[in-house]
């Protein structure tokens, strides 16, 4: 089946280049200039989101879903310098 979306920022500000990978494989893509994605994938499967600076993202998908937007928060500043 096929599956796709939108990823955005916390501010809902579309993300493109995003790495769309399905868990366990090396079966990907990214997201276009409108963070936008498409992709063949079995029913059960996890997508992985992840993008510098910003925390990764994992989501199951059910046999139903054909369509999965996503919103990724920015990564937690640990190592600052003070």
């Amino acid at each position: 089946m096929t599956v796709s979306g939108t990823v955005k920022d916390d501010a809902g500000a579309n993300l493109p280049g995003v790495n769309v990978v399905v868990k366990g494989t090396t079966m990907g893509t990214t997201t276009d200039f409108d963070g936008k994605y498409s992709i063949s994938v079995s029913s059960d499967a996890t997508l992985v989101f992840t993008f510098i600076g910003f925390e990764s993202k994992e989501l199951v998908l059910n046999a139903a879903q054909k369509s999965l937007s996503v919103e990724l928060e920015p990564a937690s500043s640990l190592g600052q310098e003070q």
